[in-house]
């Protein structure tokens, strides 16, 4: 027969070890788009890359922006939307989609 008070001590020390476990957890980081737009250093910065790039990019067509006034901007928002468009497909990913349109087909 199970003695209940080395079951509850069993119990609290799985309770204590679950609680140190969230609070030693560090949070999510919380992405908070913002709506000012951004000059073409900032993109750059933004991006990873130059100014000259940027130029270079807008100049193709490739990545959004605004003009107004003879300046360009660029929001963070269609930024992000920009670079998640360019995401490739994983080995996985490709393979699984042939299966289906095989399976379609």
């Amino acid at each position: 027969m199970i003695n209940p008070f080395e079951e509850i001590a069993t119990r609290l020390d799985r309770i204590e070890n679950l609680l140190r476990s969230q609070v030693t957890r560090k949070p999510e980081p919380v992405i908070v788009e913002s709506e000012k737009p951004m000059n073409i250093k900032q993109a750059a910065a933004f991006l990873s890359t130059t100014p000259g790039a940027v130029y270079q990019l807008k100049h193709y067509g490739k990545i959004p922006y605004s003009k107004q006034g003879g300046r360009l901007y660029f929001f963070e928002k269609e930024l992000r939307a920009w670079i998640h468009g360019g995401r490739g497909q994983t080995v996985g990913e490709i393979q699984a989609e042939s299966i289906r349109s095989l399976a379609i087909g």
